[in-house]
C-alpha cells in the first residue's frame, strides 16, 4: 500500500533582524505566522512533506536542525518556480515519516555562503499528526 502524502505549505512571512552587541551574536530569524491546520498534516505511518521557500542561487539553503522523535527525516528536494529565470527561487520540500501522533515542530536553519560569518535564518514549522 502506498503511503498517503500530506503536504503542509508554510511560507516565511517576515524576516526580523536582531542586532546584539558582540560579533557573531547577530541573527536573522524567519518567523512563520502560526497558522493552525484545519486538519492533521498526516497520520502515523504516512509521509508528511513540509515546504519552505528557498533561493539557492543566493547561497542559502534550509536544513532541518531539530527533528522531533515523532518524525523521521527521509530527505529533501527542490522545485524551482515557473518560469525558471536566472535568480528566481523555488520551494524546498522536506519529507518525514510520521512515527507518533500529536503536535510537534521541526526547526530549520539557513546559512549563507559566508558560513559562520553570515547570520543564520531560522524557521519553526508546526506539525499535527493524527493516530
Amino acid at each position: 500500500m502506498r503511503p498517503a502524502l500530506a503536504t503542509l505549505l508554510l511560507v516565511p512571512l517576515a524576516l526580523v533582524a536582531a542586532a546584539c552587541g558582540g560579533a557573531g551574536d547577530e541573527t536573522t530569524d524567519t518567523r512563520l505566522e502560526d497558522v493552525p491546520p484545519l486538519a492533521p498534516a498526516g497520520r502515523v505511518g504516512e509521509v508528511v512533506t513540509l515546504e519552505l521557500e528557498e533561493n539557492p542561487t543566493t547561497g542559502y539553503r534550509w536544513v532541518p536542525t531539530t527533528v522531533p522523535a515523532a518524525l523521521r527525516y527521509l530527505g529533501r528536494d527542490y522545485v524551482p518556480d515557473e518560469p525558471q529565470v536566472e535568480g528566481s527561487g523555488g520551494t524546498a520540500r522536506f519529507r518525514f515519516r510520521a512515527l507518533a501522533a500529536g503536535a510537534t515542530a521541526v526547526e530549520f536553519t539557513s546559512r549563507g555562503p559566508d558560513g559562520p560569518d553570515d547570520p543564520p535564518r531560522r524557521a519553526s514549522v508546526s506539525v499535527v499528526i493524527a493516530p
